[in-house]
């Protein structure tokens, strides 16, 4: 398929972004996350149409990313069964490099703890004395690099986990929105996974759970989207019905952009 002729998903310019949030009568913090919903489809869909230059480079694409999928899958089969021993297992070097190469961020996230960071008041003071010295983010970062090593030493298992499911479960969210559309139109797969994404966020954006009800707030919330976002609305109940009734079916679509896996 040439890219001409690929479905098109493009970000609402701000004349559709003004009508989109006065249809839906969205207050400033769904209108925050829906646009953050909106990039991130769209960066996902580009992405993809990009190294899809045809129908035969797509198959390969799916195929190559099922493969990739099936590596972390196996993998993640080896941790659970060493469970118990991954902490002794793991050379300590392997488990520093854990905590290192991850942000204060992503640490709290993965262990749900506050990191400490010790000192930070006074290296911020340190550097707004010092003439000529400005404080950098690699700074900060090399300043707490070893309190991240060290709760690489203590759960270090955990965040290896906890990454590997960041980088894994996008992969399953958009193989489970394009299973069944391996062999058919790529359009049908853009209007699934956006309809998908769309209930997995509609709680935040909207303020309620996606349901299949005719002229609902869901139908209307993907109504509006697919309008200012250049995805033909028609037959749009429908397809609601189908994608909904898939994700129900599996567990791998609930996948939210901002907290992975859940």
């Amino acid at each position: 398929m040439a890219s001409s002729d690929r479905p098109t998903f493009r970000l609402p310019d701000p004349e559709a972004w003004t009508s989109l949030v006065r249809i839906l009568g969205l207050d400033d913090t769904q209108a925050h996350e829906l646009a953050l919903v909106l990039r991130h489809m769209a960066a996902d869909i580009e992405a993809f149409n990009s190294r899809v230059r045809s129908a035969q480079d797509r198959f390969m694409a799916v195929d190559a990313l099922k493969e990739i999928e099936r590596a972390f899958t196996k993998l993640e089969a080896v941790l659970d069964k060493h469970d118990a021993r991954l902490a002794e297992i793991l050379p300590s070097d392997s488990l520093e490099a854990l905590g290192r190469l991850m942000s204060h961020e992503a640490i709290e996230a993965a262990l749900d703890i506050d990191l400490p960071t010790p000192g930070l008041t006074a290296l911020i003071e340190t550097s707004g004395n010092d003439s000529g010295s400005d404080l950098r983010a690699v700074d900060i970062d090399a300043h707490f690099s070893y309190v991240r090593q060290s709760f690489g030493l203590r759960r270090g298992p955990e965040l290896l986990r906890h990454s590997l499911k960041q980088i894994a479960d996008p992969m399953r969210e958009w193989i489970s929105a394009n299973s069944e559309n391996d062999g058919g139109r790529p359009g049908n797969a853009v209007r699934e996974y956006v309809i998908i994404y769309l209930a997995n966020t509609s709680e935040t954006t909207i303020g309620r759970m996606a349901s299949a009800t005719a002229n609902g707030p869901f139908s209307k919330l993907c109504s509006a989207v697919f309008a200012a976002c250049g995805l033909p609305t028609s037959g749009i109940e429908p397809a609601i019905e189908r994608a909904l009734k898939k994700r129900a079916a599996s567990p791998r679509m609930h996948w939210h952009f901002d907290d992975p896996g859940t």
